[in-house]
């Protein structure tokens, strides 16, 4: 089920919004689930990641939309934010912090229902799994594009990702589960990698590679002819798609 929540100190507006999404929700015949929150303090306080969709007020008492969305932003990359406003200037800004679209009040139904068409198909087409992980400054979520791979080290499993290391108490085989098979494969027990940052392999190692970042992994002989397998067939899924 998406997760909306919606950030607005103006009780009538914060209505208004919540009966469109119902409205959205019986046309589609579809559920969502709805939170609201009268300020981004109060939003943030617990903030934990679960949201797939945000509607933030920019001008409210306490702290303002803008500031509360670049502080959603240093915790959670991939949520979509839509901004709510009375005056369209203030949206620009919006492009700081990534900003799906905005509204303008009064807000009508149907200008609702397009631009909120635009985030639940955006939504439904995510095809990268979503894996939260929790951090001292709340829950980073990881999509599976930007893992290199997954480390088994001191009883943590390891996420080497685009953006730094991040570390849970968790299995690799539960997250092995969670990831897609034809994208992710181990190259040994430690070690579950993503096909698509090989960027070769030498001396029965695997080299990874994304910017500056260079790992080098052994393949151990007991899956080494199920891994060359698995990127083989990935190489092909690739090349069928260009």
């Amino acid at each position: 089920m998406i997760r909306i929540a919606i950030v607005e100190d103006e009780p009538l507006h914060a209505k208004r919004l919540q009966d469109y999404i119902e409205r959205f929700a019986a046309e589609r015949e579809t559920a969502f689930s709805v939170e609201t929150f009268s300020n981004g303090v109060t939003l943030l306080e617990h903030y934990s990641g679960k949201y797939d969709l945000i509607f933030l007020d920019i001008q409210m008492a306490h702290m303002d939309g803008m500031e509360a969305a670049h502080r959603i932003r240093a915790l959670d990359e991939t949520v979509l934010l839509i901004f709510v406003t009375s005056l369209a200037q203030y949206a620009v800004e919006g492009y700081s912090v990534r900003a799906l679209d905005y509204l303008v009040k009064p807000i009508s139904y149907p200008e609702f229902s397009m631009k909120f068409s635009r985030a639940f198909q955006k939504l439904k087409d995510k095809a990268e799994a979503v894996l939260p992980v929790p951090t001292e400054n709340g829950t980073a979520k990881l999509t599976a594009g930007e893992i290199l791979c997954c480390e088994v080290m001191d009883h943590k499993l390891v996420f080497h990702t685009r953006r730094g290391d991040f570390s849970q108490f968790i299995s690799l085989k539960e997250i092995e589960a969670r990831l897609p098979a034809q994208q992710f494969v181990r190259c040994n027990n430690c070690y579950l990698i993503n096909l698509d940052y090989v960027s070769g392999t030498e001396n029965g190692d695997v080299l990874l590679a994304a910017g500056d970042t260079v790992l080098r992994l052994a393949i151990s002989r007991s899956r080494k002819k199920a891994f060359y397998d698995a990127l083989e067939r990935r190489m092909q899924q690739k090349e069928h798609r260009v």
